[in-house]
């Protein structure tokens, strides 16, 4: 997936789609934050410390359409255009 610096998805994989249970459509121009389990991460100081380091890696936890918690290892950077890219694998999955 890509995000932009207001933290917004300009693209995503089809795999991030299926993962997230929404077409491409419902996840591009919405906020990271909007699928990010509340309470498991303060998402704008980690994408500031990111923008500011220029690369992260580690454990993320989001919410898919139907409320399941996925667990997932992501590695990010951000590119020569100011976009941020990311890469997810996901870990394991549950209520």
């Amino acid at each position: 997936m890509i995000v932009d610096a207001n933290r917004r998805y300009v693209d995503v994989s089809d795999s991030f789609c299926k993962l997230l249970g929404y077409p491409r459509e419902g996840l591009t121009g919405k906020k990271c934050d909007e699928f990010t389990v509340p309470g498991t991460t303060d998402v704008p100081v980690v994408f500031q410390l990111l923008v500011n380091a220029g690369y992260m890696h580690g454990i993320w936890v989001l919410a898919n359409r139907s409320g399941t918690h996925l667990l997932v290892r992501y590695e990010a950077w951000r590119r020569s255009d100011g976009l941020i890219e990311c890469q997810m694998e996901l870990l394991g999955a549950g209520a």
